[in-house]
């Protein structure tokens, strides 16, 4: 099983992989060390939005190599890498109340409903709340996700359909409660501060459970993901990071430029829209899809 996971995360990462192996051609290929073209090195990972800070201290790992030239270096970079990410391993358990924030088409209601039949296949009593109450056609798209699950729905106030629905599920003796927002940009202040409500509502209802707020991030958007980190963390307490459309970006490297600048843990990767295309995060495992680059015509490595 875990094989296939692995494998999959390497096809998943192929754009980001192909685009830093392009760039890195003349390390990989190298005869000597006077064949390396440094400054390509530090354009492709900048360009893959590594960030500057985790650039330099990759190119430093290079350079702190002894070995000889050839598939040693990946396997240098692989296991710097995995020194480097281990840190930000996070497991999100299935726990009393799961929020799901985030903008606009980053994957909250997908990585829900993904988690969802994750824990319910756990044998956990799972509740869902739609708590996106704007956007047309958005509980009819729980809806599909929720459909082995009882849901809470409703119009307007949406911390007063988390407050029904936190109560329905109390009254069911559910031990799991996933709540969906609306996506709102980090400038729209008015729902921000509705998602500040939102939050005390749990926290009033809830307090001796605690809750775990869950930022989903788009990965295709690159750098403008550290903004939305920045800016969800001053409206609520953010416990950790989902990453999702890995499979649709050269930019990759955004995950390891927001461990570096924030510190949150990472709790998965979304490579797909089906429930078998979550991937808890491994540090390992992205490491080794990261650095096992897809062999070219002449690469012997």
């Amino acid at each position: 099983m875990w094989n296939r996971v692995k494998n999959n995360l390497k096809s998943a990462l192929l754009r980001t992989t192909s685009s830093i192996q392009q760039g890195w051609s003349s390390l990989f290929h190298a005869q000597s060390w006077q064949d390396v073209d440094w400054d390509a090195l530090e354009e492709t990972l900048l360009l893959a939005d590594v960030g500057m800070d985790a650039t330099e201290k990759l190119l430093d790992a290079v350079k702190s190599y002894k070995g000889d030239m050839g598939p040693g270096i990946r396997a240098h970079l692989i296991q710097h890498t995995t020194t480097v990410m281990k840190p930000f391993e996070g497991t999100l358990h299935a726990s009393p109340v799961v929020l799901f924030v985030g903008v606009n088409g980053s994957g909250k209601t997908t990585t829900l409903g993904k988690l969802a039949a994750l824990w319910g296949d756990q044998d956990h009593r799972i509740h869902i709340i739609a708590g996106d109450t704007f956007r047309a056609g958005a509980t009819d798209q729980l809806g599909l996700w929720a459909k082995d699950f009882p849901m809470t729905t409703g119009q307007g106030d949406p911390a007063s359909v988390v407050y029904k629905g936190l109560m329905a599920a109390q009254e069911r003796n559910d031990d799991v409660v996933l709540i969906d927002t609306a996506g709102r940009l980090p400038n729209q202040v008015g729902l921000m501060d509705q998602m500040k409500k939102l939050y005390s509502v749990i926290q009033k209802l809830r307090p001796e459970q605690g809750c775990q707020v869950v930022l989903t991030l788009d990965a295709t958007v690159g750098q403008h993901a550290l903004v939305q980190i920045e800016n969800f963390q001053k409206c609520v307490p953010v416990t950790g990071l989902i990453m999702n459309k890995m499979d649709g970006t050269a930019k990759g490297g955004i995950l390891i430029q927001a461990c570096h600048r924030y510190g949150l843990p990472i709790y998965g990767l979304g490579v797909g829209e089906s429930v078998s295309d979550w991937r808890p995060f491994v540090a390992s495992d992205y490491a080794e899809a990261l650095w096992s680059m897809p062999k070219t015509d002449g690469d012997g490595l």
